[in-house]
């Protein structure tokens, strides 16, 4: 009896963890590079790779690290993805004074694979890398 309720209690755990983590993609950076000289230029010293961040995908909430977005003045959740689309989000921060800064978001939602891989633009940075989860994923016909 004990044996059942043990299996059935680390059921239910395991199914609350897998609901809160519903909507929320988890994803780590794998390349950075730097624009100059028009190009980007790879850095595989960066101390940003390996970084990890979190994306909320209803209100596109980036949080941890360089990309977040929680202090943005403008936070736009441009596309929520879909088996056809990329999850996209695009944030506007005042930098200086009147001059504005932009951060980009792409998710490959559509991605066959459980790892759906990400480019993230930051003033003069290009990320790249892979993320997890999203859930509830719209389709489109």
């Amino acid at each position: 009896m004990r044996a059942i309720l043990a299996a059935l209690i680390f059921l239910l755990a395991a199914r609350l963890e897998a609901a809160a983590g519903e909507g929320r993609y988890s994803c780590e950076v794998e390349g950075f590079y730097r624009f100059a000289n028009a190009e980007f230029v790879r850095n595989d010293n960066s101390d940003l790779i390996g970084e990890r961040f979190s994306v909320d995908r209803s209100s596109g909430v980036i949080s941890g690290f360089e990309l977040s977005n929680e202090q943005a003045q403008e936070r736009m959740v441009i596309d929520k993805g879909s088996n056809k689309q990329a999850f996209k989000v695009l944030s506007v921060f005042e930098v200086y004074g009147p001059y504005q800064g932009v951060k980009y978001l792409h998710i490959e939602e559509f991605a066959q694979t459980p790892e759906k891989a990400f480019f993230a633009v930051s003033g003069s940075w290009l990320l790249t890398g892979h993320c997890t989860g999203g859930g509830g994923v719209e389709t489109t016909q």
